[in-house]
């Protein structure tokens, strides 16, 4: 699973082809074919994205660095994974969003936990096995009007939909989450937000 949700085409590298000896899928496996890669690290099968059919790629190794490396699996530092709880007190007041960040053990749909920005961090790094966990970072709303408004036949979405809309991406990634995430209104302040007024206008 991709690590962001959301990619900028200048953030993609599409129609890339291998020969060989230089990526394998993650069970060891070399790879032949065409690929395409990100800004942040990632490679995958297919010339494009395709959600049925791409699987990540890593760099190719051969059978006696793999055995190498298994050998010296002792020596690695495990991170250990802390959960976070924020509170509404907690958080500034005249902010309209947030940035949350969740993980999953992989195939474990009822194992997701909030963590915080730094341990999303470390994912990002594979400093947590990216091979065990998924993980995203979700925008969340904590202010402004709860329900839409619509003025002028112009639709204004509110936290609710916002939130909402936010869930339903996130949950393609994330299954079980919008479980987790019931109450579309957690963490709300109470506080409409108020965007500042542009200085370079008038």
């Amino acid at each position: 699973m991709r690590i962001k949700l959301f990619y900028l085409p200048q953030e993609i590298t599409n129609n890339l082809y291998t020969y060989g000896k230089e990526w394998m899928t993650t069970d060891s496996v070399e790879y032949k074919g065409l690929y395409h890669k990100y800004t942040t690290g990632e490679v995958y099968t297919e010339g494009v994205w395709d959600s049925n059919k791409s699987k990540q790629l890593v760099k190719y190794e051969t059978e006696d660095l793999l055995k190498t490396k298994y050998k010296n699996l002792k020596n690695i530092n495990v991170v250990s994974i802390t959960p976070v709880q924020y509170q509404p007190e907690n958080l500034i007041t005249t902010q309209e969003q947030i940035q949350r960040y969740f993980l999953q053990k992989k195939n474990e749909s009822n194992n997701i936990i909030e963590i915080d920005s730094k341990q999303y961090e470390l994912f990002l790094t594979n400093k947590i096995d990216q091979n065990l966990y998924n993980s995203i970072q979700l925008t969340w709303y904590i202010s402004g009007p709860i329900n839409d408004i619509i003025n002028d036949n112009i639709k204004q979405l509110g936290v609710i939909s916002k939130n909402r809309n936010s869930l339903t991406t996130a949950e393609k990634f994330l299954p079980g989450l919008s479980k987790k995430l019931n109450n579309l209104l957690e963490l709300y302040t109470d506080t409409d937000f108020v965007v500042p007024r542009d200085i370079n206008i008038g």
